[in-house]
Protein backbone atom coordinates (compact mmCIF):
# COMPACT_ATOMS: atom_id res chain seq x y z
CA UNK A 1 0.00 0.00 0.00
CA UNK A 2 2.91 2.30 0.75
CA UNK A 3 4.31 1.78 -2.76
CA UNK A 4 0.97 2.71 -4.30
CA UNK A 5 0.22 5.76 -2.18
CA UNK A 6 3.51 7.33 -1.07
CA UNK A 7 6.81 5.85 -2.16
CA UNK A 8 8.69 7.73 -4.82
CA UNK A 9 12.44 8.17 -5.18
CA UNK A 10 13.31 11.79 -5.92
CA UNK A 11 16.43 13.18 -7.52
CA UNK A 12 18.13 16.51 -7.97
CA UNK A 13 20.62 17.14 -10.79
CA UNK A 14 23.31 14.91 -9.33
CA UNK A 15 21.97 12.48 -6.71
CA UNK A 16 19.06 10.81 -4.96
CA UNK A 17 17.51 13.21 -2.44
CA UNK A 18 15.72 10.62 -0.26
CA UNK A 19 18.58 9.02 1.65
CA UNK A 20 16.90 7.86 4.87
CA UNK A 21 13.54 6.75 6.29
CA UNK A 22 12.84 10.28 7.57
CA UNK A 23 12.94 11.90 4.12
CA UNK A 24 11.65 8.93 2.11
CA UNK A 25 7.84 9.07 1.84
CA UNK A 26 6.58 5.81 3.32
CA UNK A 27 3.26 4.78 4.85
CA UNK A 28 3.27 5.46 8.59
CA UNK A 29 1.73 3.13 11.16
CA UNK A 30 -1.10 5.56 11.91
CA UNK A 31 -2.13 5.37 8.22
CA UNK A 32 -2.38 1.58 8.09
CA UNK A 33 -5.71 -0.22 8.08
CA UNK A 34 -6.41 -2.71 10.82
CA UNK A 35 -4.89 -6.03 9.79
CA UNK A 36 -5.42 -9.42 11.34
CA UNK A 37 -2.40 -11.63 10.80
CA UNK A 38 -2.55 -15.37 11.05
CA UNK A 39 0.77 -17.19 11.04
CA UNK A 40 0.66 -20.89 10.55
CA UNK A 41 3.48 -23.35 10.24
CA UNK A 42 4.20 -26.33 8.12
CA UNK A 43 6.47 -28.83 9.87
CA UNK A 44 8.34 -29.58 6.65
CA UNK A 45 9.26 -25.89 6.19
CA UNK A 46 10.90 -25.38 9.56
CA UNK A 47 11.50 -22.05 11.26
CA UNK A 48 12.15 -20.13 8.06
CA UNK A 49 9.60 -19.40 5.36
CA UNK A 50 6.63 -19.34 7.71
CA UNK A 51 5.84 -15.69 7.23
CA UNK A 52 7.03 -12.88 5.06
CA UNK A 53 6.18 -10.07 2.75
CA UNK A 54 3.28 -10.81 0.46
CA UNK A 55 3.14 -10.01 -3.23
CA UNK A 56 3.18 -6.26 -3.76
CA UNK A 57 2.18 -5.86 -7.39
CA UNK A 58 -1.52 -6.55 -6.95
CA UNK A 59 -2.32 -3.93 -4.34
CA UNK A 60 -1.45 -0.92 -6.52
CA UNK A 61 -3.66 -2.31 -9.29
CA UNK A 62 -6.53 -2.81 -6.83
CA UNK A 63 -6.20 0.76 -5.54
CA UNK A 64 -6.01 2.10 -9.13
CA UNK A 65 -9.22 0.25 -9.98
CA UNK A 66 -10.91 1.60 -6.84
CA UNK A 67 -9.91 5.13 -7.86
CA UNK A 68 -11.30 4.48 -11.35
CA UNK A 69 -14.57 3.13 -9.94
CA UNK A 70 -14.94 6.16 -7.67
CA UNK A 71 -13.89 8.89 -10.11
CA UNK A 72 -14.03 7.55 -13.68
CA UNK A 73 -10.34 8.35 -14.26
CA UNK A 74 -7.67 5.66 -14.45
CA UNK A 75 -4.35 6.47 -12.75
CA UNK A 76 -1.41 5.11 -14.76
CA UNK A 77 1.55 5.67 -12.45
CA UNK A 78 2.35 5.37 -8.77
CA UNK A 79 2.31 6.86 -6.24
CA UNK A 80 -1.35 7.87 -6.27
CA UNK A 81 -0.77 11.09 -4.37
CA UNK A 82 -3.63 13.52 -3.82
CA UNK A 83 -1.88 16.01 -6.13
CA UNK A 84 -1.65 13.41 -8.92
CA UNK A 85 -5.30 12.33 -8.58
CA UNK A 86 -6.46 15.97 -8.56
CA UNK A 87 -4.51 16.56 -11.78
CA UNK A 88 -6.33 13.63 -13.40
CA UNK A 89 -9.70 14.98 -12.29
CA UNK A 90 -8.93 18.46 -13.67
CA UNK A 91 -8.64 17.18 -17.26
Amino acid sequence: MSEALHEQVTFNKSTITDRDWVSFPILRFNELPKIKSIVYGTPSVGAFGMGGEGPNGFLAAAIANAIFDATGVQPRRVPFTPKYIRSLLAV
